[in-house]
């Protein structure tokens, strides 16, 4: 019987501010990679297209210009607060503006690791942790039927079988028991989840469990315990 286990780690890797782009960025100070250079010079509110004004990374809105600001004036704070009592008669209403001034770093590296410790694939996710991305990953790692593992745990496989059950590739998981980490699913998984209790609860299958020594046969937590040996390499990234 075969077992794989995958999970997500942040490191903190810098990439391009462009969601999901997976160019690499020219030099260590780059915000951009070389393709989506042009977006330094637009301002970096999300909702706003505006060039920059010189010298900054937001527009002449007096709004956009106090977010910056804002950013800009940590440890200031008196001249802060008298910078939001000016704003409050120019905006009225509070308005929530999204934007990153700083550098952007990539989502997460996803492993995917055998139950004795051996890592057999990892990928860079830039945007998101995305079930298409985990989908991709596993199809990448494991192209054929013959190559799946029989368990396959995750701990989000409730949603990653809900996304590939209408998909063209389902029939590829169709003998891979997708299951929730047993950790993660006694501490973080709501007991009132009837589909994830059913489909993808490790005690379901009796063959997972040894009743006499009272262990389970895999360790499904196998990736947390690889994730905090990568977290010492996150310094040199």
């Amino acid at each position: 019987m075969t077992c794989a286990v995958t999970e997500s780690v942040s490191i903190g890797c810098p990439s391009c501010s462009m969601h999901n782009c997976t160019l690499p960025l020219p030099n260590t100070k780059a915000c951009f990679c070389l393709a989506h250079a042009d977006q330094a010079t637009i301002c970096t509110i999300y909702s706003c297209t505006a060039p920059t004004q010189e010298g900054c990374q937001t527009c002449s809105d007096p709004l956009h210009q106090a977010k910056e600001e804002d950013y800009c004036s940590a440890g200031k704070s008196c001249g802060l607060l008298t910078q939001w009592q000016q704003l409050a008669y120019l905006r009225g209403e509070p308005k929530l503006l999204n934007t990153q001034f700083g550098r952007h770093c990539m989502h997460n590296e996803q492993l995917l690791v055998h139950p004795c410790g051996v890592i057999i694939g990892h990928s860079t996710f830039y945007g998101s942790e995305a079930l298409t991305w985990v989908m991709d990953f596993l199809l990448k790692v494991f192209p054929t039927m013959a190559s799946m593992p029989l368990v396959l745990f995750f701990d989000n496989n409730c949603s990653l079988l809900w996304h590939i059950a209408n998909r063209v590739v389902a029939p590829h998981f169709a003998q891979t028991a997708l299951l929730v980490d047993i950790f993660h699913f006694k501490n973080h998984h709501s007991h009132g989840d009837t589909f994830c209790g059913t489909h993808c609860n490790a005690s379901t299958y009796p063959k997972l469990y040894d009743p006499i020594t009272k262990w389970w046969v895999f360790n499904s937590s196998i990736c947390k315990q690889s994730n905090t040996w990568l977290r010492k390499y996150q310094g040199q990234l």
